[in-house]
């Protein structure tokens, strides 16, 4: 009996203690461009000394952030954190990490680790300490849907990261020839080669040099549903194939074309006609039907008028 109350202790205390390491790990899932924080809150009664957030994948010289001596350190601070990152109130011992316009590229297993009080002295790696939250932020292109009318000009909206120069944008569209594309941005120019004859003249982008890669979609028809992905790629290497980027979208947006409520209607948008000429065909049988009643009403009270006129018999 004895050994059986053990052996039930262990497993229970086993199942508790994994289950403490699981919920210490939150999950965060974003979009690209939203601003997300990393929830995370050093103890009450101690001054905060050092806080550091670092990713997992990061080189080990590097981190998300370090705030030391009351003030934030930018040596050793990844390239694509700069200018993107804050605490949300260190002095009230609120650690949070505020990660700014997000992309795919910030998806990872956050740490944070502090030193709270006593000594403050650290090497420009690690600190050799647990963390004190560990956070998994998944960032992915969130399907939006957006819905028009035949004749209109749609923009789709995405932006790429902020502090990197944009070298290749491509729009593409999931239901095309895998060589393919809606729109090819490279060497500051837009290239035609290999675009869907659909497209041509018809696309644009909003404002690449301030990294707003948004779509601008003209004229468009019931040809132009479908699910749209844009993938950029910026700053480093540009070399690359003319098929579609080997990268996860930054966007992706389902656009429906579809006509308006009226009935008829075709294909370029022209939506009067099937409606008018319905209406027109219901018009005339109302007010041939009104007449006909009106005619037989008409009937009656005449051959009554007649009756009651005519002379009476003696």
């Amino acid at each position: 009996m004895a050994a059986f109350l053990t052996a039930s202790l262990v497993l229970f205390l086993l199942g508790f203690s994994s289950k403490v390491v699981a919920e210490g790990q939150r999950n965060i899932t974003a979009e690209p461009g939203d601003n997300v924080i990393l929830t995370c809150r050093a103890d009450e009664n101690k001054d905060v000394i050092v806080v550091e957030w670092s990713r997992t994948d990061l080189e080990s010289d590097q981190y998300v952030v370090v705030y030391r001596d009351k003030r934030f350190y930018p040596e050793g601070q990844s390239p694509s954190f700069r200018n993107r990152v804050d605490l949300l109130d260190v002095k009230n011992r609120d650690v949070s990490l505020v990660l700014k316009n997000v992309t795919t590229d910030d998806t990872g297993t956050y740490e944070c680790r502090v030193v709270q009080g006593g000594n403050n002295r650290r090497k420009r790696s690690l600190l050799d300490t647990d963390p004190i939250c560990i956070i998994n932020l998944i960032v992915e292109a969130g399907q939006r849907n957006i819905t028009a009318e035949p004749g209109d000009n749609v923009i789709l909206t995405c932006r790429a990261a902020e502090n990197k120069d944009v070298i290749v944008v491509e729009w593409s569209r999931t239901d095309l020839e895998s060589d393919q594309y809606v729109l090819l941005y490279r060497d500051n120019k837009l290239n035609p080669g290999a675009q869907s004859l659909s497209f041509r003249n018809r696309v644009d982008l909003l404002d690449v040099k301030n990294r707003d890669v948004s779509l601008v979609l003209k004229n468009v028809t019931t040809d132009d549903t479908g699910r749209y992905e844009c993938r950029v790629v910026q700053g480093g290497n540009n070399r690359r194939k003319r098929s579609i980027l080997k990268t996860e979208p930054i966007c992706t947006i389902n656009l429906r074309v579809k006509q308006g409520n009226q009935d008829g209607g075709n294909k370029d948008g022209q939506k009067e006609d099937g409606g008018s000429c319905t209406g027109w065909i219901v018009g005339f049988i109302v007010l041939a039907i009104a007449s006909i009643l009106l005619a037989a009403v008409g009937v009656v009270l005449l051959r009554q008028r007649q009756r009651y006129s005519s002379p009476r018999s003696d």
